[in-house]
C-alpha cells in the first residue's frame, strides 16, 4: 500500500461490556484517511469472541482486485473479488481463540528475537525502524482520536496533528526536569 501517514483520523467506542476501572476501550474502531482516496480501518473486540474471516486475530486488506486476509503468524489467503480463494499460505503457528492474555505470544517472541539480532549481530530487521515509527504513530493517533472524541487533520509528512490543540496536547507529555528527551 506504500502507506505513511494518514491525512484524517477519527475513533468511536468505549467501554461497553463490562463496567469496571478499565480504561481502555473494549470495543473500538479507528479510521486512518489518507489522501490518495485510501483508508486504514482498525477494529478492536477485545470483549467479544466472534470471529471474522475464521481468526480471532489478524487484519484483511480490501483492494481493488480482491482481498488480502491475514489470520495469525504467518498464514495468509488472497480471494479475488468474486471471492474465489486463489492462494493460500499456512503456517505452523497457533493460537488460541479467546486467549485474551497473549494471542499472538509466539509472533511476539519472533519479532523480539529478530530485532534483538538486529542489535546483537547485525541481522536485518523484518520491520525497519521507520516503518516501526509510522505504524506506532498511527496506533497513537487512534488512541488520542479516541481520547478527544475528535476528528483531526494531520501532516501526511510527519503525522502531527493540525489545529486542534486538544488533540495535540496528548501529542508529548511534559518531562520533569532532568529527564527531557535530548536529541
Amino acid at each position: 500500500m506504500e502507506l505513511a501517514y494518514p491525512t484524517h483520523v477519527n475513533s468511536s467506542g468505549g467501554r461497553y461490556v463490562y463496567r469496571d476501572d478499565w480504561q481502555f476501550p473494549d470495543t473500538q474502531v479507528v479510521n486512518l484517511e489518507y489522501g490518495d482516496n485510501k483508508l486504514i480501518t482498525w477494529e478492536g473486540r477485545s470483549c467479544n469472541s466472534r470471529n471474522i474471516e475464521d481468526s480471532s486475530v489478524g487484519c484483511v486488506f480490501y483492494g481493488e482486485t480482491g482481498a488480502l486476509v491475514i489470520g495469525g503468524g504467518n498464514a495468509y489467503k488472497v480471494y479475488d473479488l468474486k471471492n474465489k480463494l486463489v492462494k493460500e499460505v499456512t503456517s505452523e503457528m497457533s493460537f488460541k481463540a479467546g486467549d485474551t492474555i497473549n494471542p499472538t505470544q509466539q509472533l511476539d517472541s519472533f519479532h523480539f528475537s529478530n530485532f534483538l539480532d538486529g542489535i546483537r549481530k547485525g541481522t536485518p530487521l523484518n520491520a525497519d525502524i521507520n516503518v516501526g515509527c509510522i505504524s506506532t504513530t498511527l496506533a497513537h493517533l487512534g488512541n488520542i482520536a479516541q481520547r478527544t472524541k475528535t476528528t483531526f487533520r494531520t501532516n501526511p509528512v510527519n503525522g502531527h496533528i493540525i489545529n486542534n490543540r486538544t488533540a495535540d496536547k496528548l501529542w508529548s507529555r511534559k518531562y520533569q526536569n532532568g529527564w527531557e528527551m535530548k536529541l
